[in-house]
Parts: C-alpha cells; sequence; structure tokens
C-alpha cells in the first residue's frame, strides 16, 4: 500500500523509470489543472505521455462550465505537444473509483487503485489523507474498457444533451456592492443556487492608476510579449488562502464564458513557501490573460492600457468567486 509520495511514485515513477507512454484514468472527481500540472512535470524531465481520462461522477454532480470548456479546449488543442483525451461518464450511477492504469506500446504494464481522486489536492498539496495500492493491469484495463462504454467524450457535439452542465446564471448575477471587497454570497445556477466566497481585485495601483510596466501592462517593457500580464493580490487575501498555493493550476471561468488556466505567482523574496505570491496570471503563457482582458477593454492586441481605457469601460476590478479549490468564477461584467 502506497500512503506518502503518491504522486511520483504512481503518477511519475513509471513513466520516468519504467518507460510507461500512456495512463488511463477513472477518477470520480478531477480538473483540468492536474491534467496540465501532470504533462508539465513529464515534458520537464524530457519524456511524453498520452492521458486518457474518464471523469466518473458527471450523472450524480454534473460538471461545472468552466471545467467543461478547460476539458474541451485540452481534448482538441492537447498541451506541450501532448495529447489528452477526456471522457465523462454519462449513464447512472456514478463512478466514484479511482484506477490508474500505465501501458507500453499499447499493453498494460501496471496500474494502482485506491482512494485518491486525479487532482491536485489528492496527489500534491496533501489536502486530504489518501491511499492507493498495485493491482493486477490485464483486469484494470477490463474495467476501464467497461466504464468507457458508458461515456461520452468531453466534445462530441451532443455531450450538454447528455450531462448536466453547471452554469451561472448571469442574467440573474448581481455582484457585491462596492462597499464589498471579499465575503461569501449566493451564485444562482442552472441547477439551483450556491453560496460562494469572493474577492474582489483592483486592477489599479495604490494611486489609483493602472501601473505602467506591471499588472495589465507587465509585457510593456523591452524583449517582453507586450500581452503579458497580471492581477495583484493584496496581502490580506494571500493570506485567507482563497488562491491555491504556487505552481497548483486553477480553472477560470470568465463571466463572457471563456476559460482561463491561471496560476499564483511572484513570491516575494527567493525561498518563500509556496503560500506565498503576490500575483495570478495565466498559466504556461502568461500573456493569455493580457490578451483577454485587452479584448473586453476593446483594445488591439499588445496595447499599451491606459488608466481611462479601464474607467471609460466602467469597472476597475474583477471579482473571482471560489466555485472549489481548483475551479474559480471571475466577473468582469459592468
Amino acid at each position: 500500500m502506497i500512503a506518502t509520495n503518491l504522486y511520483q511514485s504512481v503518477l511519475l515513477d513509471p513513466v520516468l523509470q519504467r518507460g510507461a507512454d500512456t495512463i488511463k484514468i477513472v477518477s470520480g472527481y478531477t480538473s483540468p489543472g492536474m491534467c496540465r500540472r501532470h504533462i508539465e512535470d513529464i515534458v520537464e524531465s524530457e519524456k511524453r505521455i498520452k492521458i486518457e481520462l474518464i471523469v466518473g461522477m458527471i450523472p450524480n454532480d454534473g460538471l461545472f462550465e468552466g471545467d467543461h470548456i478547460a476539458f474541451s479546449d485540452l481534448m482538441d488543442n492537447g498541451h506541450l505537444g501532448l495529447p489528452i483525451s477526456c471522457s465523462y461518464v454519462c449513464r447512472r450511477p456514478g463512478v466514484h473509483s479511482k484506477i490508474y492504469i500505465w501501458e507500453q506500446d499499447g499493453q498494460p504494464k501496471e496500474a494502482f487503485l485506491g482512494s485518491a481522486n486525479y487532482s491536485q489536492g489528492a496527489f500534491i498539496n496533501g489536502n486530504s489523507r489518501e491511499v492507493l495500492e498495485k493491482c493486477a493491469p490485464d483486469e484494470a484495463r477490463k474495467y476501464f474498457d467497461a466504464i468507457s462504454a458508458d461515456t461520452i467524450y468531453c466534445n462530441n457535439p451532443d455531450v450538454e444533451n447528455e450531462i448536466e452542465i453547471n452554469k451561472i446564471k448571469k442574467s440573474s448575477f448581481k455582484r457585491p456592492a462596492n462597499t464589498e471587497f471579499r465575503g461569501s454570497t449566493i451564485i444562482p445556477m442552472t441547477t439551483g443556487e450556491m453560496s460562494a466566497e469572493f474577492v474582489r481585485l483592483s486592477l489599479l495601483d495604490s494611486k489609483g492608476k493602472v501601473p505602467f510596466t506591471s499588472g495589465l501592462n507587465w509585457g510593456q517593457r523591452d524583449k517582453r510579449d507586450l500581452n503579458q500580464a497580471y492581477i495583484r493580490v493584496p496581502a490580506d487575501v494571500m493570506r485567507m488562502k482563497f488562491f491555491p498555493d504556487r505552481k497548483e493550476q486553477f480553472t477560470v471561468l470568465t463571466d463572457d464564458g471563456k476559460a482561463i488556466i491561471c496560476v499564483t505567482a511572484q513570491p516575494g523574496t527567493k525561498g518563500q513557501p509556496l503560500d506565498r505570491y503576490k500575483a495570478i496570471h495565466s498559466s504556461t503563457n502568461n500573456s493569455l490573460l493580457g490578451e483577454y482582458f485587452r479584448y473586453r477593454l476593446g483594445l488591439m492586441s499588445g496595447a499599451f492600457v491606459k488608466t481611462s481605457d479601464v474607467t471609460d469601460y466602467g469597472r476597475t476590478d474583477v471579482t473571482f468567486y471560489k466555485i472549489d479549490p481548483e475551479t474559480y468564477y471571475m466577473d468582469f461584467s459592468v
């Protein structure tokens, strides 16, 4: 039984040490950020894998819209040049089991089953105590294939007719009053209502201006991508642990239906713990967030963002709502 160092033992060593090239996963719950983090750590070691993922508990709980958008993008485009296949269980009952099967040249070589969902909380940041143990690879592969018969690919045109995608009802959504910067509120969803913590983060500096070479204009310097941008996170919000630690990727669904994978970043000093950060930016390509805000502000790609661009738009802050530890909703509506 494996009770410690699960990430290295189960998700890295089979490919790094034993040459596996494909992992087939059944997991009750998971996230697009976990897929990206896993691939990035494999690529960093100059290896390649293919991920075939089945998300199991959707018949019981549905799926948040932001995760669905991000999973579909991963399946359509892969990540760092590596393919990702993602399918949803669409017939009741839901599948709560967690199983990990490593293959090499199409043959199952080793497999693990246990309590750990394919998530950063289970494998990386230690938010829960999990165990996995080895099982028979051929039997595990048969189980995966049996579950596959009750799934639909996440990018199938009919997927929204087969599963429940939980969307925020934007028509009745009201952002917190201007005097409130953090707290909790009720968000109307297509499947009912949910309570969510929120924080409001300013796009301006302490002088009430869009900074010249930081924030939305982080890339406005020599030899930088002009779209590079970040959102500043005040120290008091950082201490709330509202956002994940550095290196943990999370999905941000925007009020206009986009999904951006983000990370917290910028420790105050070198060597600070991962729970210390000053900013949020898009993962892998930190120009994506800047491109998004320029689009919303009606600016050309790479344009310098003036304070008047933000004030004329009608809003100088964004509100983040925490759906779960790896999924957030960002409101920039006016």
